[in-house]
């Protein structure tokens, strides 16, 4: 009986969307666009960086608003479903209210309404130049390959206040990430004790290592090839830099690479300048 009712709601039209169908179209919401007021040369800019789908079939969106070129700030976006795309309604930290309906994928229209009630025509456009977009359509295969353990407290550290933060970042999620457990005095470990993803890494992690010991250490590899290695942490906002850096051929934010170093004493042979 249900395996009717389902198939008399296909032929009648009334099958709900797939669900991996509105994950594909949140997906599309991601990313930085351009907001513009009719009568308002003034550009304002709004970052969606996260979309989640409830089960009522609100989607919340986790994004910044503010003038362009300058610090977003937090904003809570409802954004509703139908047929035509989505309806997306927040209020801004100013107060003024937003309600924008999806003409195309990259395009949305509606009203703004200020805080005293005075209401203007808006449009709101994707971005394609931001270093969202960029990432999104990189070839770059970016791996981050962190070894450390438990009994290294910047190891612990690091894993605990930077890395969730990190991992929220579009750069981050575009790259691959490993954590390899080693303890603090050990160099890279041999390849029976990596996780499958890096075994294939140990010989060129050796020869930027040094087979030097000591936690933490980061390697960042680039198609295959060590782009950066270093001992010590780096916090969330810097790491995402490099990985973005990376992605969308922008500048590196340090100016000298260390892509092979001798173990003792622990000095840097080989450096790149960076781009």
């Amino acid at each position: 009986m249900f395996r009717l009712i389902i198939v008399l709601a296909w032929f009648l039209g009334f099958a709900p969307t797939p669900l991996y169908a509105q994950h594909s179209k949140l997906d599309a919401l991601i990313g930085v666009w351009r907001v513009n007021l009719d009568g308002d040369a003034r550009a304002r800019a709004m970052r969606i960086y996260k979309a989640e789908l409830s089960a009522d079939g609100l989607t919340q969106l986790k994004a910044s608003y503010g003038w362009e070129n300058q610090r977003l700030q937090d904003v809570a976006v409802t954004a509703t479903n139908s047929e035509n795309g989505y309806t997306l309604i927040f209020t801004t930290p100013a107060n003024s209210k937003l309600e924008l309906s999806q003409k195309t994928n990259l395009l949305f229209e509606g009203k703004f309404t200020s805080a005293k009630g005075d209401i203007q025509l808006v449009k709101m456009t994707k971005d394609l130049s931001s270093p969202v977009e960029k990432i999104a359509s990189s070839q770059r295969k970016v791996h981050l390959v962190y070894m450390g353990g438990d009994d290294c407290p910047p190891c612990v550290a690091w894993r605990r206040f930077e890395l969730p933060t990190l991992q929220e970042s579009t750069a981050f999620k575009a790259s691959k990430f490993t954590y390899v457990k080693k303890t603090i005095h050990s160099p890279v470990p041999s390849a029976w004790f990596l996780p499958q993803e890096v075994k294939e890494l140990k010989p060129i992690l050796d020869i930027a290592s040094g087979g030097g010991g000591g936690s933490p250490q980061f390697a960042v590899v680039v198609d295959g090839k060590v782009y950066d290695y270093y001992w010590g942490t780096r916090d969330s906002a810097t790491t995402e830099k490099m990985l973005e850096s990376i992605l969308t051929g922008s500048k590196y934010p340090f100016p000298n690479r260390c892509i092979q170093y001798q173990a003792q004493p622990r000095i840097c042979i080989q450096t790149v300048v960076s781009n």
